[in-house]
């Protein structure tokens, strides 16, 4: 009779393996790794990639909405008119929002979309005629309008395959930041004739409401930082600044403790603040003296302009600076010569500021000397009327189209900050002469421009007397 076996119950954690020897049984454990430490790391992994996935799909647009309620019936979507399936809730209508991106064309960014060539011609060709394709920078928004399905989208416009291109807009913003939107839509007639495929573009501008707004203060070191301080931002101080462009060089003589007063646009878009527009009224003192000016333009557009309280016009034939008050970062040294190392006579004045900032004519002339100096470094002479003459010295380069023999508007750009000839830094040297002598452009009696003409004067008083009122109710602290 055969000797029983033992029987050995493996357990649902240890294996076990029998060997002989000696008589006796040596039992052998071979322990079972544990899943759950493989089941998690595995299920990290997948919400990591999930996670990649998303991302993606996000950086690749700003915006993917595609519209799937079925509450609308399909027979409605099918009766209707393309632009009345835009406003429902059709089933198979995508919208895509995107941004135009860095070195991309507009036609490139549709292909990026999946936009066929002829959709695209076609597109742009209608645009073309409402904007300057060639003015799309990169960071325009558009959205694109399709059907999803492109079998469905077939029954939905009556059982004929279409492109499944149905609208298109495209937002831009002004040099306020206010968006206005370019929206073309497909023509229903065209939709079954795709070789006749026709856009409709309308332009559609966002409402900017003008709230007038007083800002006020006192100069402690310049305007720019005056101005900054009371609530402005640097846009506001050119506007200012341009008010007086003409009586004062803020660079020279603003001085501490001088006020200032303004009545501004502030500009709203959708509720929110665009910046600011133009200068209603505007109240400088300076060193006991008081300058005001005031925007008027009239109703027929003929006449625009700043005035002071009695319609005179503030404009002069010769501007009081060569470039934008913003521009200018420094002073810099105006006795003290800084190559030749000894206190000299300075016939100018010099603006510091970054290389490559633009400088303008002071007034209309002819340019009778555009060349490289070795002391000069490259410089621009301009005659004016009545035997003036102005200079700017160590240009970076002269603007193009400046040479002897042209003639100059006033505050046209004729050159661009450098540091060429006996220059230490970029600055801009500007010396202005009579007859052939230096002479300080601040002292100077230049003519003034027309007045306001004696049958608008009566308009033009009306206009005025509320911000004169508003004006002196202003306090600048």
């Amino acid at each position: 009779m055969e000797q029983a076996q033992p029987t050995l119950h493996m357990s649902n954690h240890n294996a076990f393996t029998m060997f002989s020897s000696g008589g006796h049984l040596r039992l052998n454990r071979r322990v079972r790794p544990k899943k759950w430490p493989f089941l998690f790391l595995t299920f990290l992994l997948l919400c990591g990639i999930v996670w990649g996935a998303y991302r993606l799909a996000k950086n690749s647009s700003l915006d993917q909405i595609v519209t799937l309620d079925t509450a609308v019936p399909a027979e409605k979507i099918k009766q209707a008119t393309l632009q009345e399936r835009l406003n429902l809730k059709d089933p198979y209508l995508s919208r895509v929002s995107d941004r135009i991106r860095s070195g991309e064309s507009l036609s490139a960014a549709l292909a990026r979309h999946g936009i066929s060539g002829q959709e695209t011609f076609k597109l742009a060709e209608a645009l073309r005629k409402k904007l300057n394709l060639r003015g799309i920078q990169p960071g325009d928004v558009f959205v694109i309008e399709r059907q999803q399905n492109p079998q469905v989208a077939a029954v939905v416009v009556g059982g004929s395959a279409v492109s499944n291109l149905i609208a298109f807009e495209l937002v831009r913003l002004d040099s306020f930041g206010v968006p206005t939107r370019f929206r073309a839509v497909r023509e229903d007639a065209k939709l079954l004739a795709n070789e006749n495929l026709t856009f409709n573009v309308t332009q559609i501008e966002t409402p900017v409401v003008k709230r007038s707004q007083a800002i006020a203060g006192k100069i402690s070191s310049s305007l720019y930082e005056g101005i900054l301080y009371a609530g402005g931002d640097p846009t506001l101080v050119d506007r200012f600044s341009d008010v007086f462009a003409w009586q004062l060089d803020f660079y020279r003589e603003a001085q501490k403790g001088d006020g200032f007063k303004m009545i501004v646009e502030a500009r709203y878009a959708d509720g929110r603040f665009i910046g600011y527009g133009r200068v209603l009224a505007a109240e400088y003192n300076n060193a006991g003296r008081q300058y005001r000016g005031f925007y008027y333009e009239s109703a027929d557009g003929q006449l625009v302009g700043t005035f002071d309280e009695q319609g005179n016009s503030l404009e002069r034939s010769f501007l009081q600076s060569p470039m934008e008050l913003t521009r200018i970062t420094s002073r810099y040294g105006q006795r003290f010569h800084p190559v030749l190392r000894k206190r000299k006579r300075h016939n100018g004045v010099d603006y510091g500021a970054p290389t490559g900032t633009p400088f303008w004519s002071i007034a209309d002339g002819v340019v009778i000397e555009a060349r490289y100096s070795p002391t000069a470094g490259r410089m621009v002479r301009i005659r004016h009327p009545n035997g003036y003459m102005s200079e700017y010295f160590h240009a970076s380069r002269i603007a193009p189209n400046i040479h002897v023999g042209v003639a100059v508007k006033q505050r046209q750009v004729i050159g661009y900050v450098g540091t060429t000839g006996r220059s230490t830094g970029p600055h801009l040297h500007f010396g202005m002469m009579l007859n052939k002598q230096y002479v300080n452009p601040a002292k100077q009696k230049f003519p003034a421009g027309k007045a306001v003409p004696a049958r608008l004067v009566k308009n033009y008083l009306s206009k005025v007397k509320p911000l004169i009122k508003e004006l002196n109710q202003i306090e600048a602290v």
